[in-house]
């Protein structure tokens, strides 16, 4: 069920486009997956976000396009990683308002950047994965944080793989705790 649209050359291979792609992505994997590969596409300049609910509409009456609809206002191009866009989703799941990705916090030497926030709020949340939140960068990552927080009074929620993933998953409850505690109650 290919248009010649969404079909390109690569290197003597025919695949789908990255917009192709996307749309299938969002109608057919699980949305954690849906939206990390979305996200990631989009962060590339593959294509514009918009232009997914767009294409979507062609696909009426396909498998799974309620949530691809209900995904691709979602999509966000400033995701730094698939980690990041699922914590976004634990974040939708809990009720938060929409965050911005990246949020830049002028900092002594430079900028930090929170993963995910409301900067009216002063509230975020970042995902430490292993890759880059490791033993070795574990010092680094409580004097910036502890910048964030003391200096700038930020409230972060730090999420790991074993909250975000598995049978002790509960970044959406951490999120919305740590966000009715900020607002007093």
């Amino acid at each position: 069920m290919l248009s010649t649209d969404d079909v390109v050359e690569r290197d003597g291979v025919l695949v789908t486009t990255p917009l192709r792609t996307a749309c299938d992505a969002l109608r057919l994997l699980h949305r954690d997956q849906a939206i990390a590969v979305s996200d990631m596409l989009t962060s590339v300049g593959a294509f514009e976000v918009e232009r997914v609910s767009q294409e979507l509409e062609r696909f009426k009456g396909y498998r799974g396009v309620i949530q691809a609809r209900a995904l691709a206002p979602l999509i966000d191009r400033g995701s730094g990683s698939p980690g990041e866009s699922i914590v976004r989703m634990r974040w939708y799941d809990a009720g938060l308002p929409r965050p911005t990705c990246q949020v830049e916090v002028e900092a002594p030497r430079g900028s930090y950047f929170i993963d995910l926030g409301l900067p009216g709020m002063k509230f975020g949340a970042e995902y430490f994965g292993e890759e880059f939140h490791g033993p070795d960068e574990a010092e680094r990552d409580r004097s910036r944080l502890a910048w964030i927080r003391d200096v700038e009074g930020w409230t972060i929620v730090v999420i790991r793989k074993d909250n975000l993933f598995g049978p002790k998953q509960n970044a959406e409850q951490q999120l919305r705790s740590a966000y009715r505690r900020l607002l007093g109650g």
